[in-house]
């Protein structure tokens, strides 16, 4: 038996362990990190489209879009609950977007929006018609305003 009771030479130290597995958990945290803090500088500053209705633009721009392809589900989305719209009985339904489309009606924003105030915007717009009658074409303003600090439709006129 050698000097000290041993069984043999030491074969020194255990070799070190490896931490590949730590490195790779901490940068795709880090990484993770970065994309949510990313996520959400974008969605709530800029461009904000986590903020929902509040571009009026948007607001405009969606409107027109759901008149012109028929369907009253995006135009009903942006329609101020408490607007001049719904008080005079004039929100988006079918059968209105259907007699739309009889008389053949086109919506086009003719000019940029322009917010008046914080809670009201206009943007021109002109409904045009195929069908023969007395005013083929008719220039109107969408009036819009804010509910609980979102954009949204209140009016045409």
């Amino acid at each position: 038996m050698p000097p000290g009771g041993g069984y043999g030479p030491g074969y020194g130290a255990p070799p070190p362990k490896k931490r590949t597995g730590l490195w790779v958990g901490l940068g795709a945290g880090g990484l993770g990190v970065a994309v949510i803090a990313a996520l959400l500088i974008t969605g709530f500053v800029a461009p904000g489209f986590f903020l929902g209705g509040n571009d009026p633009d948007e607001v405009a721009t969606t409107f027109v879009e759901g008149w012109n392809d028929r369907d009253p589900e995006p135009m009903n989305a942006v329609i101020c609950q408490q607007g001049m719209l719904v008080q005079r009985g004039m929100e988006p339904t079918q059968e209105l977007l259907d007699t739309s489309e009889m008389m053949q009606e086109r919506v086009t924003l003719t000019g940029e929006v322009t917010e008046e105030s914080d809670s009201r915007a206009t943007v021109p717009m002109e409904i045009a018609t195929d069908v023969a009658t007395d005013n083929p074409d008719v220039a109107a303003t969408l009036v819009l305003g804010t509910e609980g600090g979102d954009w949204c439709v209140d009016n045409i006129e």
